[in-house]
């Protein structure tokens, strides 16, 4: 299965001669994972134990900094969230 040409929406992909870059696409905010990017490169790499177009992926920096880590504000409405949830039961 050939997935180089994958369009990434919460990353940078590129692809040449086997091997994958990715970075992230939040330099403005540190490159923070959301729900959504967790989601997108958890099924990415699924997809690349099929592959065989590519042989490596290099994650790296965009920017001045790698990942800040979880996106803060998905985090806090998704505690609140479940908080509330509990609060109801």
């Amino acid at each position: 299965m050939d997935i180089s040409p994958y369009k990434a929406q919460d990353y940078n992909w590129q692809v040449e001669d086997k091997i994958a870059s990715l970075s992230f696409k939040r330099p403005d905010r540190k490159n923070p994972h959301t729900f959504e990017s967790y989601a997108e490169m958890r099924d990415l790499f699924h997809e690349l134990v099929n592959c065989d177009t590519i042989n490596v992926v290099v994650i790296r920096a965009n920017g001045d900094n790698f990942c800040s880590g979880g996106y803060a504000y998905d985090m806090i409405g998704a505690t609140k969230m479940l908080h509330m949830s509990y609060l109801t039961i």
